[in-house]
């Protein structure tokens, strides 16, 4: 059986949901039976850039920035999400989610 190559994908999430949750891919706002649009896609072993950013309050202008690597250990599943995480979900109790581990240098240092 031929191995499956590896993907590459970028994720962008608002500062507060990465750092609720760093290295997932995680989405509110979708119940069990309709998983978001693309999540599938993600396998074991695909990797990607984690960007996050922050409204600029002067002129408006999203701020995003490279803050870490991630790699792909476990595919989607919906579930309950964390309760030290809730306060970047805007009221929300479940998500769909996409476990990921770190690789690289971490860049939270810069944020």
């Amino acid at each position: 059986m031929k191995q499956r190559e590896r993907r590459f994908f970028v994720v962008k999430h608002d500062l507060e949901s990465f750092q609720a949750l760093p290295h997932f891919i995680w989405r509110t706002g979708k119940d069990a039976n309709h998983r978001p649009q693309r999540f599938n896609e993600v396998d074991i072993g695909d990797r990607w850039v984690n960007f996050a950013y922050e409204d600029n309050e002067r002129d408006e202008q999203p701020l995003s920035q490279i803050v870490g690597f991630s790699e792909c250990v476990e595919t989607y599943r919906h579930g309950e999400i964390p309760e030290a995480a809730r306060y970047a979900a805007d009221g929300e109790t479940e998500a769909w989610f996409i476990k990921g581990e770190a690789f690289g240098e971490p860049q939270l240092d810069r944020l």
